[in-house]
């Protein structure tokens, strides 16, 4: 992703799979992390497109690598709404500056997580 290749839903689907094979929940945690880095360098992960690549694998592996996204997702939105309400805060108390951190980090995190919005 650093150098400008975007990875398919095909190849970012195998690699969370990887990370539930073992059935060990040290290993899905680093799944999440990765995740998480993905997220921040502007990944965004398509669920529809997931599914339609994990069609027809068996339904363990299938609700772990959706755990592993889902779960990273709404800890972003989670992240967010508590950003919205600062900045709301803020701005009540005339703190522009803290405005435009708290709005701008809620605008980071919806243009990089599909479950923010």
């Amino acid at each position: 992703m650093d150098r400008g290749m975007r990875p398919n839903a095909a190849t970012y689907t195998a690699v969370f799979e990887g990370f539930t094979r073992k059935e060990d929940k040290a290993v899905e945690e680093e799944g999440k992390a990765f995740v998480k880095v993905l997220m921040d360098k502007g990944f965004v992960p398509n669920v529809m497109d997931m599914m339609e690549v994990l069609k027809g694998k068996p339904t363990s592996v299938i609700t772990s690598v959706m755990s592993i996204v889902l779960e990273v997702t709404l800890e972003a939105k989670e992240r967010a709404i508590k950003a919205k309400l600062r900045g709301g805060n803020a701005f009540e108390r005339k703190d522009y500056q803290a405005v435009v951190d708290a709005y701008t980090q809620v605008q980071y995190i919806s243009l990089n997580c599909p479950l923010s919005n």
